[in-house]
């Protein structure tokens, strides 16, 4: 169930804290007062779009936290299933914080996507949005509700015919594809076979590319290391004219000729014929460097001119000489298969056919299942409607079956029909109902829906919309019941709905200064008795009215407990 939410510097609200409780939390309050601000918050911390409009004017961010407590092992299960897993007390954290330019969302302190905050949130409540209910002028929510309400038996079915119709997808796909290309079957095998027979000359070998290429490295750098150490050499030795060493014992001979004439010049000399003799020295270690690192420029060529190729083929067939391969493999298989192409045609025409008659018997499980629990449906819903002061039902759906339909759930159209006064012919649903009539209709759903489905928190944003009189009062016992069963989350304008409640809260807006505020705090006694006389809608709030609430507020009790009727 949902324990509380805690909403900060959204639109109007401040910041506020909602505890709420099992059974039927109502919240009520005057128009404009940020009712649809809380249920706003709430579909944000479970990953509604947003933007930086919903922060609230002056604030730097948006803050939304939901915290449930999930015992059931069905909920349990899903969860775990997307990676979600609860405290070790049973808690999950939801939270959502807005910045003008992003949203950060986290799962008990962890990060995760919106996406995310959705899946969870349609595992943990169900929430009816004042929209909702338009809903049932689709078509397509009704086959939703019927799969729905025939999950037990229909989930794995529905798996299984998806898989079919993907399957039957593809096949069809490749085979038209595979037709066209047909008509130019001897240019596409002429192509294959020069790329076959251009991979099968080059040998290939995995793993001989990263090897050559270390060794090329090697010797490339080895052949720039041999380069310089040459040119180094000639430069130095006296092998060459003109080269340092000739220079220097040009310079030794001219100053040996005036020897023992100066001391300075003599020192020079000394010192020039010990610079010859550490220059002679280097010159013999780069010599023997040069032996050392012998060069073999046709093994480089040859290394050179397979890595060349390699790459080729690379840039043509793959990133790898694995990829390579395995392109030379499917050229095989193509090969093989325009070798024999009319074969291949029959058998995938077979295969289609194949897949075609097992989707359809699929389709035709799925009709059966459908039709079954359409009847029960029909009948439960029937009842669930004389109860919300429908006087007169007749209610049914529709299930045709044709190749139009034809898709991942089967081959079904799925369609609401009702009639709601005596003597009339049924007809759309989305044709008949009123707005309110709607709501009633959805909240019967809802109310039949709630035994197939192991949801705890239901949410329901102002469904009396369009009711009134004993209606009203219906729908309260409708909603009473749910309360017994689920935590039941309900705005109301309507004080038949507010009087049957377990816990109420009342939504105000407060003026500060410069500022509106939207705030919230649950009622006691005394004050829901205030709260249902304003909703009596009396100019003043008299002790008369006082008195009108507190008999609402008592029969209400009388209804919950079984002493009552509407």
């Amino acid at each position: 169930m949902l324990e509380t939410l805690y909403v900060k510097n959204v639109a109007l609200i401040d910041e506020t804290t909602i505890d709420f409780k099992q059974k039927l939390n109502i919240m009520t309050g005057e128009t404009g007062a940020g009712k649809s601000i809380l249920i706003g918050s709430i579909q944000l911390a479970l990953g509604a779009k947003s933007g930086k409009s919903v922060i609230r004017t002056g604030a730097e961010y948006a803050y939304v936290e939901l915290t449930f407590r999930v015992t059931t092992k069905a909920q349990i299960a899903k969860l775990n299933e997307l990676d979600v897993f609860l405290q070790e007390d049973g808690g999950l954290i939801l939270q959502r914080r807005i910045l003008p330019q992003k949203s950060i969302c986290k799962i008990n302190g962890e990060t995760v996507s919106g996406k995310t905050l959705q899946e969870v949130g349609e595992i943990l409540l169900d929430l009816h949005g004042q929209q909702e209910h338009q809903s049932l002028r689709n078509k397509s929510k009704h086959a939703q509700i019927l799969d729905n309400y025939a999950k037990d038996e229909l989930a794995k079915e529905l798996d299984i015919s998806s898989k079919l119709y993907e399957d039957y997808k593809e096949i069809k796909s490749l085979l038209e594809s595979e037709k066209e290309t047909g008509k130019n079957k001897q240019k596409e095998m002429d192509f294959l076979q020069f790329e076959k027979t251009e991979i099968e000359h080059a040998n290939l070998e995995i793993g001989e590319d990263q090897t050559l290429e270390n060794t090329f490295n090697r010797m490339t750098n080895g052949k720039k290391l041999t380069g310089a150490l040459y040119s180094t050499y000639q430069y130095l030795s006296d092998d060459y004219k003109e080269s340092a060493s000739a220079y220097l014992g040009r310079g030794i001979k001219e100053l040996s000729q005036i020897r023992g004439n100066d001391r300075v010049i003599d020192e020079m000399n000394e010192r020039l014929l010990l610079v010859e003799e550490q220059l002679n020295d280097l010159c013999n270690e780069i010599s023997k460097n040069l032996q050392d690192l012998e060069f073999d420029e046709k093994d480089y060529d040859e290394i050179s001119g397979r890595l060349d190729l390699l790459n080729r083929l690379k840039s043509k067939y793959g990133n790898s000489i694995e990829e390579v391969l395995a392109y030379y493999e499917d050229c095989c298989k193509k090969i093989e298969k325009y070798e024999h192409f009319e074969e291949y045609i029959i058998k995938l025409e077979h295969d289609l056919k194949e897949l075609e008659k097992a989707y359809f018997d699929q389709c035709i499980k799925l009709s059966r299942i459908r039709k079954k629990y359409a009847q029960k449906l029909e009948q439960e819903l029937e009842a669930a409607l004389l109860e919300l002061n429908f006087t007169e039902v007749n209610f049914k759906i529709v299930i045709l079956e044709g190749d139009a339909y034809a898709g991942k759930r089967g081959f079904n159209d799925i369609e609401f029909q009702i009639s709601l006064n005596r003597g009339e012919v049924l007809k759309p649903l989305q044709l008949v109902a009123s707005g309110g009539e709607l709501s009633r209709i959805m909240l019967a759903i809802k109310t039949v829906l709630s035994d197939q489905d192991e949801t705890q928190t239901l949410i329901f944003d102002e469904i009396d919309a369009g009711i009134s009189g004993k209606t009203a009062w219906k729908v309260a016992q409708k909603l009473g019941i749910l309360g017994q069963e689920h935590q039941v989350i309900c705005i109301t304008h309507l004080p038949q709905i507010a009087a049957m409640a377990d816990v109420h809260y009342v939504i105000e807006k407060t003026f500060e200064e410069n500022s509106t505020k939207t705030g919230i705090r649950e009622l006691s006694d005394g004050g829901e008795v205030e709260e249902l006389a304003r909703l009596l809608g009396a100019g003043s709030i008299t002790e008369a009215v006082l008195e009108n609430a507190r008999e609402l507020k008592e029969q209400a009790a009388m209804i919950k407990g079984g002493k009552g009727h509407v």
